[in-house]
């Protein structure tokens, strides 16, 4: 037991020992990014690479496809043909013709051509599966290793091996692990198996080495069998689970938590760093190109491949300028001067910021932060030199350079500073700038043309034409300025100018903040840098030249830029390919033409390029076609797995918008790669985003061209995609000869039709003759109807005027007053049927216009119904209407109107004798229908189909020549209605209108507005002052008082009453302006309330229009001798209700200007009612007694006059349109004038005479109410 434990001790000793060794050995950290975010699944199991170099990755989540952009998954283009799981995916290998091979977890095997996008399962159990040679696959399964024909499916077992059993294969040669420990090889073609090796520890992994011999791997030992022999072995302390074979004939090899690297010819494995924390890999994996990739459980990784030339730093501080001097690179920093050597940094100026430095021969020049020049000669401080008599602040010194006649400048945020050979002082020359400010100064430079070149960090660049030769006083005057605020050839767009550089050209290029500046020798200006018709809009912090004239330029946070003059063409670097920091400092850089080595400061230290190794590394690959996107409501598809595969396609005529997705398929740097692309003979197009859209696409044959960019340069192999739009069905071949058959049948037709016409020319000349005379008949009967009820107008009125004069006379004989009766209903009767022939005239010529608004339809219905009541009395009809609330309706007032009018009286007038007639209005969904209800007899003998024609009656012995339900049907045919007439039993007619009465089912230019109401020609505008009219309306039926109120409530206020009683009071409270009043209403009728108000001298003024549903003229006759000032019979047009109403107002307002201009009331002057005359003759007696007591106000007057204040006020503001006591006011005012005008009292004997307190308060009303004193009013009025 003792001897187990020391055993145990000690292997593990050994173990502690070998990985700590191991961890020595250690290799430079590999870097590593994540390639998964597009990924469905994480879970990765396996990568494989086909002969386009796509790399399919397996997953829990299915196949995967990656392109260096993006992944596409295609477990959802499968169409199996039973259920079968495709999505946990275990291992994958691509055949030579590119079909995906693939095995699950639960042991299916599928052949997948993504070509033909056809799937197979193999009838097998496999898990494991592997290329071997051109046309093989070897698989892993639970009956030992199986190889397959990839051309003709055929497939063997070789009888050997486990599903977990370990293989690799080289061309047709097969290496697989039998019972853990026996290794064997076959040869496909002859179908050999040999027994190679049996290993004592079990096997784990086997890899081939070409020319080495096969590695074996098992828990402990990595051991390399050459010809059966085990040549090479070394422990390991991890369990590798894979490997991989570098381009040189290394190996990586993994563990899940562990990266490797076996040296074959050392045989000993150097542990590796990585970014990564390593956790459950799966695989690793070497494509084509040599990008190394791990797989785990928790994604998929890529290593970045870095620029050879890009070197790590040896220099971490910060320099601020850079030189070789003496084959030795001196860096000014922050803190120090360094010289570099070796990778090793030494000090020659400390605790000193130094922020130039210039080198000579043996001798350098630094210059600092606090004024100080320091000479260095053999690396060490021999001098500082000293300044000239005028400078004696201290400031940062930037810039020095040395000119042909030796005299050294110096530059600062001063100015200048001017030394001789022997670097003694010889002037300090100051800049200033217009705003008076000093010039800020970040370098100086001579160039070959002998010109001094000044770059400063607010105010430009100044330049100084023969600056080895010109005198000291003449500097200042010869300087040449460019900046912002000049104008013309002397302008720069930055004032911030960072950098100069001389190429070898003799070119003279600027870096500014916002840009590249390039000056013109011919023309002495600046130009900004354009590449590509854009311009290169960065924060350039240094311009350097190589040996290759390419312009290096540092920026901040963008890294480096590489212009060549060459080729015209930028290239870009940054951390991700190998930089040591994308921020480099401005004035920092220099290079190295013996060493071929670039350098530049930077926020991580010190950057070296090491420009004689291949920086530019030229890419030249044909882009492959990844998807193919079309926009199509059919849902069609092109699986982006086939699209590389396909070298044209077929789209239908609506699939004219699609976008194609390309890629390089480059791993390496993808970013880098843009794509230029063009349809047919276009202009090439660039794109950064892998896609080309195209919309609206003509139908035929197109062909697309992509080409790839890497860094601005141009690849000349393209892919060429053919694309053929079919065209649309009308166009395709076969409706093409359907046209040709088609033209060639018209020909046949026309040429029958000539044949016939010129046989029935004749025939149809005759025809036409006989149509058009009958045209012409037709208009001319039209055209005499129009001139014949024209004409019927005027006899009519004449024989109608004296008939009714007859009439009204009382000593007519029974026999008289029937016979002028009859004539009168007769001449009622003609009138009516002159009116509906002018309405069918103005249908037939279309010169009827809808007029539609909206309003309250039920109010005008039941106006419309109750105008019949009258009628049905007289008739001892039994006559009922049931009309629905219907508000908000848009409707024609007029045509509805007609409509019902005509039906009522058609019901009326063939109703049987005593019989029933009914009327209803009902809405639903926005359509009014109404219905109109008669009882007749016999009803089974009428002919219902043609009572809409025009002209036909059923009875020759009832009124009308059967016109009126011939209009109805026309007006509601125009109206977009419809009409009905049924039996519904056989002593009832029913017709029933359905119309339309929302406002979409109406033309815009059929809709009267509000504005456009209001604006009516026929309504005069009515100049209400002061407060709005007060109408009073009075009647019973509810419906018919709010349609009025609803029609005048937005002109005048309104008030009303339910009867005549409620009226009177109402009338007597309120004094409103105006009154309508129904004449028929229980109680207190409408004549009984007007001779009341007339009678009455508090309401004796107010206007009274009575409404009335009586046909006959007695009602109006009799309205009218009771003082009524107009009659209204039912129903009404709106527009002339309105019309009368605003006359009487505008009646009333004429008659208080009459008034108020009179010094005192006349009222025998104007015919007004004998109740008004006694009102005003009692207010002027009132006012002759009163006017003059300087406490006569508005409570006496209304006292004396026998009213309250505010009925008094109401009466006279219909006369005067003033209150009670302005009034009194004005007519004091008036005697004023009276008195002054015909006395020669003064002013205040005026005031005290007339009424008013004090002659101040006479003299203020007076001035306000003529705007002058009294005796300029009397000036004025005697001149």
């Amino acid at each position: 037991m003792i001897k187990i434990i020391v055993n145990k001790i000690s292997y593990h000793c050994f173990l502690f020992f070998l990985f700590g060794f191991f961890s020595l050995s250690a290799q430079e950290q590999m870097q590593f990014m994540a390639i998964d975010d597009e990924l469905s699944n994480k879970w990765i199991s396996s990568i494989a690479q086909d002969d386009n170099n796509f790399l399919w990755v397996g997953t829990r989540g299915g196949i995967h496809r990656y392109d260096g952009h993006r992944f596409d998954t295609f477990q959802d283009d499968f169409n199996l043909t039973d259920s079968v799981s495709i999505n946990s995916v275990l291992d994958i290998a691509v055949d030579n013709r590119n079909n995906v091979w693939f095995t699950t977890y639960e042991g299916k095997l599928f052949n997948f051509s993504p070509s033909k996008m056809k799937i197979n399962q193999l009838q097998t159990t496999a898990f494991g599966v592997k290329t071997a040679g051109k046309k093989h696959i070897l698989c892993s399964g639970l009956s030992g290793f199986t190889v397959f024909n990839t051309e003709n499916q055929s497939h063997f077992n070789i009888g050997k091996g486990q599903f977990h059993s370990p293989m690799d294969t080289f061309n047709e040669k097969i290496w697989f692990i039998d019972k853990g420990k026996i290794l064997y090889s076959y040869e496909i073609t002859s179908k050999k198996l040999t027994k190679e090796y049996v290993f004592n520890n079990r096997i784990n992994v086997i890899k081939y080495l070409p020319e080495k011999g096969i590695l074996a791997i098992s828990d402990k030992k990595i051991m390399l069998l050459e010809n059966g022999v085990i040549t090479k072995e070394t422990p390991t302390p991890i369990l590798i689970k894979d490997v991989a074979i570098k381009q040189k004939g290394d190996l990586f090899v993994v563990s899940s938590d562990t990266l490797a690297a076996l040296n074959t010819e050392k045989f000993q494995l150097e542990y590796i760093k990585t970014n990564l924390e390593l956790n459950q890999i799966r695989k690793i994996f070497i494509d084509k190109k040599g990008t190394f990739w791990i797989a785990t459980l928790k994604g998929l990784f890529k290593e970045k491949k870095y620029n050879s030339a890009f070197l790590p730093s040896s220099f971490h501080k910060r320099p601020k300028r850079i030189i070789k001097h003496k084959n030795k690179i001196y860096a000014a920093g922050f803190n120090a001067l360094h010289k570099i050597e070796n990778n090793i940094a030494a000090e020659l100026i400390t605790n000193t910021l130094i922020l130039s430095i210039y080198n000579e021969n043996d001798t350098l020049y630094a210059t600092s932060s606090d004024s100080k020049i320091f000479k260095l000669i053999n690396d060490r401080v021999n001098d500082t030199l000293r300044h000239a008599s005028n400078f004696t602040e201290k400031t940062l010194m930037l810039g020095i350079c040395r000119d042909h006649s030796k005299r050294l400048w110096v530059g600062s945020y001063k100015g200048l500073h001017i030394f001789d050979h022997n670097d003694a002082p010889l002037k300090f020359i100051p800049l200033d700038n217009s705003s008076k400010e000093r010039v800020q100064i970040n370098n100086l430079k001579i160039d070959s043309k002998d010109r001094l070149w000044i770059i400063t960090s607010n105010d430009g660049i100044y330049m100084l034409k023969n600056a080895s030769r010109i005198p000291l006083d003449a500097i200042s005057k010869s300087l040449i300025h460019y900046n912002t605020k000049a104008k013309t050839r002397k302008y720069i767009f930055s004032d911030n100018v960072e950098t100069v550089e001389e190429d070898s050209q003799g070119q003279l290029w600027f870096g500014t903040n916002m840009g590249i500046l390039k000056y013109i020798e011919t023309t002495g200006t600046f130009q900004k840098f354009i590449h590509q018709n854009e311009a290169f809009v960065k924060d350039v912090q240094v311009i350097r030249e190589d040996n290759h004239k390419n312009l290096w330029i540092a920026t901040p946070t963008n890294g480096l830029y590489v212009y060549s003059q060459k080729t015209k063409t930028f290239s870009h670097f940054t951390t991700n390919d190998g930089l040591i920091s994308n921020w480099f400092l401005f004035g920092a850089g220099t290079y190295d033409s013996v060493s071929k080595k670039m350098y530049f400061g930077s926020l991580e230290g010190l950057q070296e390029i090491d420009l004689s190794k291949n920086i530019f590394s030229p890419y030249k690959t044909t882009p492959f076609i990844t998807a193919i996107n079309i926009n199509s409501k059919k849902g069609a598809h092109i699986s982006a797995l086939q699209a590389p595969f396909l070298n044209q396609i077929t789209l239908e005529p609506d699939e004219n918008d699609f976008s194609i997705r390309f890629s390089a398929v480059n791993f390496k740097n993808p970013e880098k790669i843009g794509y230029l692309y063009r349809l047919n003979n276009d202009s090439w197009k660039t794109t950064d985003l892998q896609t080309a859209y195209f919309t609206n696409i003509p139908y035929g044959k197109h062909e697309l061209k992509v080409k790839t960019l890497y860094e601005g340069i141009k690849n000349e192999n393209a892919t060429t995609l053919k694309i053929y739009i079919r065209p649309p069905w009308y166009l395709s071949i076969y409706a093409k000869m359907g046209y040709l058959m088609l033209i060639l049948g018209i020909f046949y037709v026309i040429y029958h039709f000539l044949k016939w016409r010129w046989k029935l020319q004749f025939s149809l000349k005759t025809k036409v003759a006989e149509a058009a005379h009958f045209k012409q008949l037709n208009a001319f009967k039209s055209k005499l109807y129009t001139d014949i009820a024209h004409e019927f107008k005027t006899p009519l009125t004449l024989i109608s005027g004296p008939v009714e004069n007859k009439l009204e006379e009382k000593n007519l004989t029974q026999k008289e007053r029937r016979n002028f009766s009859m004539v009168q209903r007769n001449t009622h009767r003609l009138t009516t049927l002159v009116d509906q022939l002018l309405e069918l005239s103005k249908l037939e010529n279309g010169e009827l216009q809808l007029k539609i608004k909206q309003g309250n339809l039920g109010a005008f219905l039941k106006i419309l119904a109750t105008s019949f009541n009258y009628e049905a009395e007289e008739k001892q009809l039994h006559y009922e209407y049931d009309i629905n609330s219907i508000t908000n309706a848009w409707y024609d007032e007029d045509i509805i109107e007609k409509i019902v009018i005509n039906l009522l009286t058609n019901a009326f007038k063939y109703v049987s004798v005593k019989g029933r007639c009914y009327f209803s209005a009902t809405t639903n969904d926005d359509i009014l229908t109404l219905n109109v209800k008669n009882s007749v007899i016999n009803g089974q003998e009428l002919h219902l189909e043609k009572f809409f024609d025009r002209f036909y009656q059923q009875d020759s012995g009832i009124e009308g020549i059967g016109v009126g339900l011939s209009l109805v049907k026309e007006l509601i045919e125009f109206y977009q209605g419809n009409i009905d007439v049924q039996l519904e039993n056989i002593n009832t007619i029913c017709f029933t209108v359905n119309l339309p009465i929302f406002k979409k089912a109406f033309k815009s230019t059929h809709i009267i507005t509000a504005s456009e109401e209001n604006n009516d020609p026929l309504i005069d505008d009515l100049e209400i002052k002061n407060e709005t009219p007060i109408v009073l309306i009075v009647d019973d039926d509810d419906d018919i008082r709010s349609y009025v109120k609803e029609i005048l409530n937005d002109t005048y206020k309104i008030i009303t009453a339910n009867n005549g009683e409620i009226g009177l009071k109402k009338a007597i409270s309120s004094i409103p302006d105006i009154i309508i009043s129904d004449i028929r209403m229980p109680h207190y009728d409408g004549i009984t309330l007007c001779n009341t108000l007339k009678n009455d001298e508090r309401t004796s003024h107010i206007p009274v229009i009575l409404l009335t549903a009586d046909t006959d003229n007695r009602s109006e006759l009799k309205g009218l001798a009771s003082g009524a000032d107009d009659f209204v019979t039912k129903p009404f047009k709106v527009t002339i209700l309105k019309q009368r109403i605003a006359n009487l107002i505008t009646i009333r307002q004429k008659l208080r200007e009459r008034y108020s201009k009179e010094m005192t009331l006349k009222p025998k002057k104007i015919a007004i009612a004998p109740a008004e005359e006694v009102f005003l003759n009692k207010i002027q007696q009132i006012l002759d007694e009163h006017l003059t007591n300087p406490h006569f106000n508005a409570v006496m007057f209304s006292e004396k006059a026998h009213m309250s204040r505010m009925q008094l006020h109401r009466k006279l503001q219909v006369y005067t349109g003033l209150s009670t006591t302005a009034f009194i006011r004005s007519q004091r005012l008036k005697q004023a004038i009276h008195l002054l005008k015909t006395t020669s009292v003064t002013v205040n004997e005026v005031a005290y005479a007339v009424g008013f307190n004090t002659p101040s308060y006479f003299m203020k009303c007076f001035k306000e109410n003529y705007e002058k004193t009294p005796l300029e009013y009397i000036k004025n009025t005697d001149k």
